[in-house]
């Protein structure tokens, strides 16, 4: 290939990775990105169907930008992933351009193919999942190549092109399968490829044994589960001993049943819920623009005009690039949101368009397309008027590039620029720092967890602390490695055998004794004793114990004092075991104490909340702020309260005023919701 025709695509794989860099998170973000970062960094077993493909190049990627902190090294793997997948769209645009018109000007359709594949990596989703350490944006790049390869086979009469291909489609599929799956959608278009493109092979023996032998390369890459998981690596997030252990990874088996099983019952209300509110709100994120218009006004709506203009201009001019694209889209969309069945409220809890990513892709072509047909319109015009060809490219260049790419990056960029967003780091830090050495934590679910480990893992910091996710203590495989790996985290053996280590009724509630004598600073003696009583959860008329209570239980007895205990600030009073009387707040974390008495430690909160924590940029305009970092942020003033309503009780007016100018400051009130500030100051007495 020419130097000269790799100019634009390299120039597109530079822009996106400069732009994209440039807005990269600064560390981690919330949710799995620091799960992820640290799986990488270690080599360690992810989550059942997390991305093996994304821990692995991550990993690769630390070692060759050692010259990088290996999280931006790790974030790497999904800028380079998005710039990537913009290249492929550009010669995917460029193929069926060319089938399009074939009498029109080469440069005039690699322009309106570059305008085209300039936009992906700033839709609103994309870029926000291009940006930081998790798998869907190296889902996307298997998706470009997945599009460029069904074209090739859509138009090729070249059956030894089409069966290259095919064998590339077949292969690609498999590797999703241990990257996070995002293409699954993509294996009813590869049907549609055998049974109208590639009929003549469909009793031929040996295409069929070549494909068995892809897709067998392609699933190999499992063989790392059961390597790193008999070598102990850390952090593994599941324990692969064998063959049925590794189908229950890939089944996701930890995560319940199948969607499939439950898919003629829907769980929300379809129409409204499952495809207005949880597709096409996301569709529309992308089109228009997250946060909807922005200063151009309606202008923000031309990418979706334009993607409208292609559906319609593609159906009447080429029905069989229609069907296929069509074809795409709707297993990517519509298909998604019928597989996936999401349940009512489920946004609420995290949004999920990172799931539709392709998609929106695809719906992108038909942008490409009605620009091609829109600016085809005005050439026509300008010509009459005697401009030449050159000047005309340019001028509709111009036009394309306000239309498309600059359109979006506008609307999009103060919410997806996250070179400020320190948040999720901050977060863990003010977790971390506010316990004693040595402690155990527990804590609830994903976003007071995975940072935490990727502190310790990656920064290095408190690695003195067990964090111990009481969701996690369900499983065998964590409470062995919490045995193994963590000195002094010691429970009863005997919970760990089969018949034991799954939920079990309980007749009467646990009675909770721990004994506790020590020597103050002036070596007097001080005893107290702990004593709680466990009803246990209610499973119906029934009283039961979790596995986490009992690892719980039988941490608490045989830790005896040796080690502080705390639990996170987050986690749900059903997960206390009735011990609430005995913890004191610090801040973030409860510490578990031997006496009744002061529920907050007033001396450790304000050190904690004035002195040691970290809330860089929240105060900052020039930063979004999501709506999950508001929530858990929120907490902080809870913690403030607390603090100023001691001070006032206490006749200290001016530590008072003091705390309260802090955190207007720190946390100002104009970052939250007016509802979250008017239940704030009703708690300020």
């Amino acid at each position: 290939m020419q130097p000269k025709k790799l100019f634009l695509p390299f120039l597109l794989f530079v822009t996106s990775t400069l732009i994209l860099y440039f807005t990269s998170y600064p560390t981690i973000g919330w949710w799995d990105s620091g799960i992820y970062a640290a799986n990488a960094n270690s080599l360690s077993v992810p989550d059942p169907g997390g991305s093996i493909l994304f821990v692995l190049i991550g990993k690769f990627f630390t070692i060759i930008f050692f010259f990088l902190p290996k999280i931006k090294a790790v974030t790497l793997v999904s800028i380079i992933s998005t710039s990537s997948a913009s290249v492929f769209l550009y010669y995917s645009m460029l193929e069926l351009l060319n089938h399009f018109n074939i009498n029109s000007e080469n440069s005039y359709k690699k322009a309106v193919s570059f305008i085209t594949a300039l936009s992906l990596p700033f839709l609103y989703s994309i870029w926000a999942e291009a940006i930081v350490t998790r798998a869907y944006a190296l889902g996307l790049v298997i998706t470009s190549v997945l599009l460029f390869s069904a074209i090739k086979i859509w138009y090729s009469e070249n059956d030894k092109e089409k069966v290259k291909f095919f064998f590339l489609i077949i292969f690609l599929l498999s590797i999703d399968f241990s990257a996070h799956r995002l293409n699954m959608p993509f294996i009813p278009v590869v049907l549609l490829l055998l049974i109208y493109r590639m009929n003549k092979y469909l009793l031929n023996v040996k295409f069929w044994l070549i494909i068995i032998v892809f897709v067998l390369a392609g699933l190999s890459i499992h063989a790392f589960l059961w390597i790193r998981s008999s070598q102990f690596s850390p952090l593994n997030m599941e324990d692969i001993k064998s063959f049925k252990d590794l189908i229950a990874w890939i089944r996701m088996d930890r995560y319940g049943d199948s969607n499939i099983s439950i898919i003629f019952h829907r769980r929300a209300p379809f129409w409204d819920y499952q495809i207005k509110f949880m597709y096409l709100r996301y569709f529309l994120w992308n089109f228009i623009g997250f946060k909807g218009t922005n200063f151009l006004g309606y202008f923000t709506y031309l990418p979706l005009a334009l993607g409208l203009t292609g559906f319609v201009y593609s159906l009447v001019k080429k029905i069989k690039t229609w069907t296929l694209i069509f074809t795409m889209f709707l297993f990517f969309s519509f298909g998604l949101i019928v597989y996936a069945n999401i349940r009512a409220g489920f946004d609420s809890i995290r949004e999920i368009d990172r799931l539709f990513i392709p998609s929106f892709m695809i719906f992108l072509v038909w942008c490409g397309i009605g620009l091609f047909f829109i600016t085809g319109v005005l050439s026509k015009t300008l010509r009459k008027i005697k401009i030449n060809d050159k000047t005309i490219i340019t001028i509709l260049a111009i036009i394309g590039f306000i239309i498309l790419p600059l359109n979006i990056i506008s609307v999009n960029w103060n919410v997806c620029n996250k070179n400020g967003y320190y948040f999720p780091e901050d977060f863990a830090h003010n977790i971390l720092c506010g316990c004693e050495k040595n402690a155990v934590l527990f804590t609830n679910g994903d976003n007071d967890t995975y940072p935490l480990l990727y502190m310790q893992a990656l920064e290095g910091y408190r690695r003195d602390i067990t964090v111990a996710n009481l969701g996690l203590l369900n499983t065998d495989f964590f409470v062995n490695q919490l045995i193994i790996e963590k000195n002094g985290f010691k429970i009863d053996s005997s919970i760990l055998s089969p018949d034991k280590f799954r939920p079990s009724k309980i007749n009467e509630p646990v009675k909770i004794i721990l004994p506790f004598s020590s020597k103050d600073s002036n070596g007097t003696m001080i005893s107290d004793t702990l004593i709680a009583n466990y009803s246990g959860r209610s499973f119906g008329k029934i009283k039961g114990l979790l596995v986490q209570d009992k690892v719980l239980l039988s941490f608490l007895k045989n830790n005896n004092w040796k080690r502080p205990v705390y639990f996170c600030s987050t986690v749900y009073q059903d997960n206390l075991l009735g011990l609430n009387n005995y913890l004191c707040f610090e801040g973030f974390v409860n510490k578990l104490v031997p006496f009744k008495g002061d529920s907050i430690s007033i001396k450790d909160l304000e050190n904690n909340l004035m002195h040691k924590f970290r809330y860089r940029n929240f105060n900052n305009r020039n930063v979004y702020v999501d709506r999950t970092t508001k929530n858990l942020f929120n907490n902080y003033r809870y913690a403030f309260a607390d603090l100023i309503n001691y001070y006032k009780e206490n006749g200290d007016k001016q530590k008072a005023e003091n705390a309260l100018s802090f955190m207007l400051d720190k946390l100002p009130s104009w970052r939250f919701s007016k509802t979250q500030n008017k239940t704030l100051f009703k708690e300020l007495k």
